[in-house]
């Protein structure tokens, strides 16, 4: 459009141009706006303290510098909040004033006082849901609902004790892509192994995901001598006898899976994990561990792996069912990022951990740009609150994955005007 006159006039002949949303406009697209609005007006709607798209290019800070690009732009606050109580509107001012890339504001509003969002603290993520689930029972079909999450992962094992409970819920997404993952492949992989020491095309799928360096030309060896039936492990022993670190990796292994054989699903994910070192496989993989971590998760009580097979098969129909539910009557489990727009009587915020949310990438203060991206995990937080009507529930497990966590600083930044914290928290 900058070397082409002729189109840029064509496109530029429109007396109005309205942008909506144009806190989620990436430079780009404002440099595009900027064109097409030289020869007339430019009116656009936009709130700094809701941009939370940077993944896609989305900026503030030209929203937040308009004056010096429009120098005669005019500039209309609105500063009446008619969805959330004047408790959540108090507090969300507090927190979000934080914030420095933003155009100051303070939210009011003419409803009632109502009730301070709560923080509600749980032993680990199985307490966590219990806490939901018992939020939820108290009146969800009179009242609208949401289970917010930063990673949308998080939302599966909410929905499990939904069906188990009997409690209707709405999910947008169908999460088909988490269970087709290589993750739960390579799980029931481990199971099969475990049951079928013979079965080299399992062995083939996982040999390189147990911490041994077996080498290829092994494997095909093991190939060409499949028909005999005979049990893997002993046949590596055959080849790696007088090598004496792969004998080690094959006693280690061995012995790992037959405890898995012996083990129910629960405990045998910490022998994968643990035994068969699979934790430094997924580490190399991005999103592996959530995967992994969900998936045991939803092990809990499973007697067998046929068991948990076929608790898979019912939560992914649900889920895929609860796309069709009509979202009012039902509890909407959404991504924050998925929720914005929207609004509920209730609004349950999960897995509030520090180092999920915040992400841990906003937390190095080594780098220039961390600021930003803190900065938007903050204005992630403030849209999540600000979708309730009357109540917030903020929370947090003391524990993932068995091991101690630290609830999300971003707990006391919005609570803090109304509650008291002890000196070592975030």
């Amino acid at each position: 459009m900058k070397s082409d006159e002729g189109v840029c006039a064509g496109y530029a002949a429109h007396r109005f141009v309205h942008v909506d949303e144009a806190q989620d406009v990436s430079l780009l697209q404002h440099k595009v706006i900027e064109l097409l609005s030289k020869n007339g007006s430019l009116f656009m709607v936009a709130d700094t303290d809701q941009s939370i798209y940077g993944f896609r290019g989305a900026d503030p800070e030209y929203i937040v510098n308009i004056n010096m690009i429009y120098p005669d732009a005019e500039i209309i606050k609105l500063e009446t909040n008619y969805r959330s109580t004047a408790c959540i509107v108090e507090l969300s001012n507090s927190f979000i004033s934080r914030n420095v890339y933003r155009h100051p504001k303070r939210m009011d509003t003419l409803n009632e006082k109502g009730k301070y969002p709560c923080y509600i603290s749980a032993k680990d993520s199985k307490d966590q849901i219990r806490k939901v689930i018992e939020l939820l029972a108290d009146g969800y079909a009179k009242k609208t609902a949401a289970v917010l999450y930063r990673n949308n992962l998080s939302g599966i094992p909410v929905a499990y004790e939904l069906i188990k409970n009997g409690i209707p819920f709405y999910m947008r997404d169908n999460y088909s892509n988490f269970f087709r993952h290589p993750v739960i492949a390579d799980v029931f992989n481990f199971f099969h192994f475990s049951e079928n020491p013979d079965d080299i095309e399992c062995f083939k799928k996982i040999y390189f995901k147990m911490g041994a360096p077996f080498s290829k030309t092994c494997i095909t060896y093991l190939e060409s001598n499949a028909g005999a039936s005979r049990n893997i492990i002993i046949s590596l022993f055959d080849i790696y006898w007088k090598n004496r670190d792969m004998r080690e990796h094959l006693f280690r292994i061995r012995k790992a899976i037959k405890k898995i054989r012996r083990s129910k699903p629960s405990r045998a994910f910490d022998i994968i994990f643990n035994d068969l070192c699979y934790e430094e496989y997924i580490k190399r993989n991005a999103g592996f561990s959530t995967v992994f971590s969900t998936l045991k998760q939803l092990s809990d009580g499973a007697k067998t792996i046929s068991e948990l097979q076929k608790r898979l098969g019912i939560i992914k129909r649900e889920i895929e069912r609860s796309c069709r539910t009509d979202s009012d009557s039902a509890v909407c489990l959404l991504t924050l990022h998925g929720s914005k727009g929207l609004e509920f009587d209730k609004v349950i915020l999960i897995d509030l951990i520090d180092g999920l949310f915040p992400a841990e990438k906003s937390l190095d203060k080594a780098a220039a740009d961390k600021k930003m991206l803190y900065e938007e995990e903050a204005r992630l937080f403030y849209v999540g609150v600000t979708r309730a009507r009357s109540e917030v529930f903020l929370v947090a497990p003391g524990k993932l994955d068995g091991k101690a966590v630290n609830p999300s600083r971003f707990i006391k930044r919005f609570l803090e005007p109304v509650y008291s914290f002890p000196a070592h928290w975030n």
